[in-house]
């Protein structure tokens, strides 16, 4: 009888390609297609590893190895796993100040996991305000930065849209990752107005049109900004 049903199990997973069962569940390395303006190291900083890491698991000599269209392995982390959340996105949450950020003068937090972004001047809470982060593959990079350019709007030759009220804030190979309004396209169509709140842009920190103007006009070049997951 045993025999029996051990083939019967056999035969579903000959015909049907299942297993009958519990498999347990492992970390994984994820892969990762690199784009234009990529560097190991704003890939590094994506994923929390570090540089050595992702060129011993590609066989990379130098750092400078990397080709757009190339797919490279990211070790040690699952395709299908989120980081842990930060202290300080809790922190932030409650209304306390995020550790890592100055209690005096203007400072921006950014936490990824909620999708809000939270400004405080001298410790204190300015604005909270929902937000749009980059895309799995186009993640918002994760580190204590601070503005580093600012202009009325900015152009992205590479995608082709107007970004305004943008606040530049940390470099991808030879682009600039930013904080800014709704991005316009060549046909003058705001995108991703429905989707704050949740990933949708190819790396930068996207607000409201409104909340960005006030943003533009709130925080001077070297502001602190901060970005957790």
């Amino acid at each position: 009888m045993k025999r029996a049903l051990f083939r019967s199990l056999l035969a579903i997973v000959a015909v049907f390609g299942i297993w009958v069962g519990h498999t347990p569940s492992y970390a994984q390395d994820s892969t990762y297609l690199v784009k234009r303006g990529d560097t190991i190291s704003s890939i590094a900083l994506r994923y929390d590893i570090t540089v050595v890491a992702i060129m011993r698991a590609n066989g990379l000599r130098t750092a400078r190895s990397l080709q757009a269209g190339q797919r490279i392995r990211i070790p040690g982390a699952a395709a299908d796993a989120a980081p842990a959340a930060d202290p300080a996105t809790t922190e932030a949450a409650n209304g306390a100040l995020p550790g890592g950020l100055p209690g005096r003068g203007k400072a921006i937090y950014i936490s990824i996991r909620q999708q809000r972004m939270y400004v405080y001047k001298d410790g204190k809470l300015a604005y909270k305000w929902t937000v749009s982060t980059g895309l799995p593959g186009r993640n918002t990079a994760r580190g204590n930065f601070r503005v580093q350019s600012k202009y009325p709007e900015a152009w992205s030759s590479i995608w082709k849209l107007r970004m305004p009220f943008w606040l530049g804030i940390y470099n991808v190979g030879t682009v600039e990752n930013g904080i800014h309004a709704l991005p316009i396209n060549t046909r003058g169509q705001k995108l991703w107005s429905g989707l704050l709140g949740r990933p949708a842009s190819f790396g930068c920190v996207i607000l409201s049109t409104e909340n960005a103007a006030t943003l533009y006009k709130y925080a001077p070049m070297g502001t602190p900004v901060v970005i957790r997951y």
